[in-house]
């Protein structure tokens, strides 16, 4: 399993990422799903309340399966998996989507 840890998420307090079963040129659902409750612990980890980390992860997730191709998805983890910095576009992209989400959840 290819972990991420990467402060560039907002519940990126050092949340892991996932990938497991990948689809052919998209992220699985298994590896958004993972994402999704390693997001979760690590936002509750930090004192956030669970209506709050349950709202933030999904639409993070939600972005992250939208906006982020697989070859992002496998460069980021594979970065962290070698504890590397991640590429700066996908990373971008990452940050670009958590901002958006704190942003819409009232966080700046």
């Amino acid at each position: 399993m290819i972990r991420i840890r990467t402060a560039a998420l907002a519940f990126v307090m050092m949340s892991g990422f996932s990938t497991t079963a990948l689809a052919a040129g998209q992220i699985s659902d298994d590896a958004l799903n993972a994402d999704r409750k390693s997001c979760n612990t690590a936002c509750t980890n930090k004192g956030q309340s669970g209506d709050f980390c349950s709202t933030y992860c999904d639409c993070t997730v939600k972005g992250i399966g939208a906006e982020l191709s697989l070859d992002e998805y496998r460069g980021i983890s594979e970065a962290a998996d070698k504890k590397q910095p991640a590429p700066q576009p996908a990373l971008d992209k990452l940050k670009k989507i958590t901002n958006s989400c704190r942003t819409e959840m009232g966080k700046p």
